[in-house]
């Protein structure tokens, strides 16, 4: 499972380890900001927090779950408003 955003370019934004999946790297950018529900395969809450959000982190995120061989996405759009 991966959060990702490619509104300018793909960035990995966040990993969630799976056995059967190779190693992907979190971008620079999302590096200490990124944090998921640590039950989440018992609990189904899939939802990602953004810590520190600044108005560059406005944009379409993607979640995408690998199951079996089924690939699941799901788009949400943040928008962050200056201070």
């Amino acid at each position: 499972m991966e959060w990702t955003r490619s509104d300018r370019e793909l960035m990995m934004v966040h990993v969630y380890p799976n056995r059967s999946e190779k190693l992907k790297t979190q971008d620079d950018l999302y590096c200490g900001r990124t944090k998921m529900n640590e039950d989440l395969l018992r609990t189904g809450d899939l939802s990602l927090t953004l810590k520190y959000p600044t108005e560059r982190d406005t944009g379409g995120y993607r979640c995408t779950i690998y199951r079996d061989k089924d690939i699941l996405r799901q788009k949400v759009v943040l928008q962050v408003k200056g201070q």
